[in-house]
């Protein structure tokens, strides 16, 4: 049993472990990773460091290093304006006290690659695994992601374990020599991030009762993250079907209970037969045991699920995703208005596109009609100036409101704009209509 020995020698303080890091450096945070005490410590050199840019998937604590006084020592750059903590990122990003990181879901680490030539250097990863199981694994818990990829290419690993981490087949596993420095967190309360509630609302019901039709037996499924695409999963979208599968980014909330009642059992599945696939897995304190250790999950890095190839290659596979605005060309926004940023562009723009490649594959984007108190339609003539292309109108296919499915792929540019006003909210048609003969009519 070496690796117990060799386990005891790489323990530490968390204070010790983030000595590793020096002014300058670049450090990284995965995706669904949440290292608290070992990222807190590092935050409390403040005053000691300069020049240290953390690269954070999305976070998920409060920490000092998103307040003004840290910007000379911490420079933070999210993929994720995160939902977890929306506030201070958005606000640091908004201040220009931050810089938004924009890179393909699938390509997180690409820049990384020690083969490339111009690949910056990663000094410092931050992560959290369990504790090493008797062969000396120790498991990346509910999300894999880009974990892996940037403990090979740090150079210095540091781990936070974390006892009631969940191990599940597929990727999800790492052998704790490849990990310098361990930082035991007290405790087995494993952290939780606080998912907004789903709302059932009318809209939703009603947007849920327009996506249920275009789904199939025996699809595979994707579902972004979002107020709408994930409360239509709660809102039933798949009652009554039978032999889904998941290939999705995140396992959406409600997700593991349709493993759970039997309905998405993977049985037609091209890729992963019988098997739940995806980077990341989220769950309440009641499923949680059902996920642990049991071999129908599969999770892996976020480089192979998210792959463009890897998605196409899924007959029938379905994307649902989640929009901000929709354009009457089709172009679809989900992570910014104008130049501000919201999110982040997650998975969309990979199953959106790969989705169509697929054989019978659909992509359905989704969204209310219009802002939460009825002032502004998320159907607009043209996107603004500023804002950025999530998904390019080309690959969009559908898209559904509360008033219906507009049918877009293949379609001619007016066309498009009728079905995308008959599917806008009443009060803002004729508008749409006005703006779409002056662009798109002679």
């Amino acid at each position: 049993m070496d690796w117990q020995n060799e386990y005891h020698d790489r323990l530490t303080t968390a204070d010790s472990a983030v000595k590793a890091v020096k002014s300058g450096d670049r450090v990284a945070i995965p995706v669904y990773s949440n290292p608290s005490l070992i990222a807190g410590a590092l935050a409390n050199r403040l005053n000691e460091l300069k020049g240290v840019t953390i690269m954070i998937g999305a976070a998920a604590s409060d920490l000092p290093w998103y307040k003004p006084e840290a910007v000379s020592a911490f420079m933070i750059e999210p993929w994720y304006t995160s939902p977890y903590l929306p506030k201070p990122i958005r606000q640091m990003i908004n201040e220009h006290r931050s810089d938004h990181r924009v890179c393909p879901s699938a390509l997180l680490s690409k820049a990384f690659d020690e083969g490339r030539p111009d690949a910056p250097s990663l000094d410092v990863v931050l992560l959290d695994v369990s504790p090493p199981d008797h062969n000396g694994f120790v498991s990346l818990g509910a999300g894999v992601w880009d974990k892996k990829e940037l403990v090979k290419y740090a150079k210095v690993s540091i781990a936070e374990v974390n006892k009631s981490f969940i191990r599940t087949g597929g990727d999800n596993f790492i052998h704790l020599s490849e990990i310098d420095h361990f930082v035991e967190l007290p405790g087995s309360e494993e952290f939780r991030p606080p998912f907004p509630e789903v709302e059932l609302s009318n809209t939703v019901k009603r947007i849920a009762a327009f996506v249920a039709p275009l789904i199939r037996d025996g699809d595979t499924v994707e579902v972004g993250a979002g107020s709408t695409s994930e409360a239509i999963v709660t809102a039933g979208i798949f009652a009554g079907r039978n032999d889904m599968g998941w290939h999705t980014e995140r396992i959406p909330r409600g997700g593991v209970a349709l493993v759970q009642q039997g309905i998405f059992n993977g049985a037609n599945k091209t890729l992963h037969k019988g098997k739940a696939v995806a980077t990341a897995v989220a769950f309440s304190r009641e499923e949680r045991d059902f996920v642990h250790q049991n071999p129908h999950f599969e999770l892996y890095g976020v480089a192979y699920v998210n792959h463009l190839r890897t998605i196409a290659a899924h007959d029938n596979m379905v994307a649902i995703n989640n929009a901000l605005r929709v354009d009457l060309t089709g172009q679809v926004v989900a992570d910014s208005f104008g130049p501000q940023m919201f999110t982040g562009t997650g998975g969309l723009p990979e199953y959106a596109i790969a989705s169509v490649y697929a054989k019978n594959g659909r992509s359905i984007i989704v969204l209310p009609s219009v802002t939460s108190d009825g002032k502004i339609s998320r159907i607009v003539p043209l996107i603004e100036e500023g804002s950025f292309i999530t998904s390019p109108r080309q690959f969009t296919d559908y898209v559904v409101t509360e008033y219906g499915v507009a049918r877009l792929f293949g379609k001619t540019q007016r066309r498009r704009a009728e079905e995308l006003i008959a599917i806008a909210h009443p009060d803002f048609r004729a508008e749409l209509e006005k703006a779409a003969k002056r662009t798109f009519w002679r």
